[in-house]
């Protein structure tokens, strides 16, 4: 804990992806909580799995500015996804780039493995 796994494969991810190796990151986690869970959380998906995904944001905004970072997720450069959404995707051109992947479980990990395509780099953290 507290190596510094998530910030070097994000700055990995994000200098692919701003020189143009990659068209596309994809950001995903299992959805584990630590301790008591939140609950019901209302809103669209996007808005429920944001929580999840802020140890990226810093990490983004300090390697690719700002407003770099917020266009690439507007234009799906950048692709924050629940894990259990990936089923039945292929991966081309791209890294995925698998978070606290020790919460997966092995049947998840079977899925991921069997996504990646050409041009493809899985990297999972944990």
């Amino acid at each position: 804990a507290g190596t510094g796994k998530t910030y070097i494969a994000a700055n990995y991810a994000a200098s692919e992806l701003f020189h143009r190796r990659v068209q596309k990151v994809i950001l995903t986690r299992p959805n584990v909580e630590t301790g008591r869970g939140l609950g019901f959380l209302p809103g669209t998906l996007e808005e429920k799995y944001a929580p999840y995904l802020l140890p990226f944001d810093s990490i983004f905004t300090r390697a690719l500015g700002k407003d770099f970072y917020e266009y690439c997720l507007k234009n799906k450069d950048i692709e924050p996804t629940p894990l259990g959404f990936l089923r039945g995707t292929t991966f081309d051109n791209c890294i995925v780039l698998i978070d606290e992947a020790q919460n997966c479980t092995k049947e998840e990990m079977k899925m991921m493995l069997s996504r990646i395509g050409k041009n493809c780099k899985m990297i999972f953290c944990g």
